[in-house]
């Protein structure tokens, strides 16, 4: 079997750094296909592929195998998860029996703990962007009640046409 190359995988932050507990609950998303052997999600921000190995789906040593002997030649672009919380651990070949938490931001999957730290990065763009958003909220909200005050208007005006005296 030839050896794989070792793919180069980009970090948006420098730095031992996480995001708030806040962002992570009103963000976090869990999900993955219960037919696969190995639930491994891939990060769309710097293409690492995050992965845990559950005891209870009753795997063949083989499947591990080869999973393990991609993260041994690629030891950067494979993540593997061992905590309550989803967090990354450094020690890519230990047992595993935790969740990989996720989100998707403008269509890209990002995952929380991911080395490269494309989540702090968007938690800093919306922070930084924070009275931007609420006034945009606020104008929209007012802009969405306006829509509705007026749809509810119509429909009494057909109400009152189409009832019988």
């Amino acid at each position: 079997m030839p050896e794989q190359k070792a793919r180069k995988h980009r970090v948006f932050i420098e730095g031992d750094c996480k995001v708030s507990n806040a962002f992570r609950e009103a963000f976090m998303s869990f999900g993955w296909d219960l037919d696969q052997d190995i639930i491994q999600f891939e990060c769309g921000a710097c293409r690492r592929i995050h992965f845990y190995i559950p005891d209870e789906l009753g795997l063949d040593d083989k499947e591990i195998k080869s999973l393990l002997d991609k993260v041994r030649n690629d030891p950067e672009g494979y993540v593997r998860h061992d905590s309550d919380n989803g967090d990354v651990i450094s020690k890519h070949d230990s047992d595993s029996k935790d969740a990989i938490s996720s989100f998707e931001f403008y269509g890209v999957p990002v995952i929380f703990g991911c080395p490269c730290h494309y989540d702090v990065l968007v938690e800093d763009q919306i922070w930084e962007m924070r009275r931007n958003i609420c006034d945009y909220l606020v104008v929209r909200a007012k802009n969405e009640k306006d829509q509705s005050d007026q749809s509810v208007s119509y429909a009494a005006d057909a109400l009152k046409a189409i009832s019988v005296p």
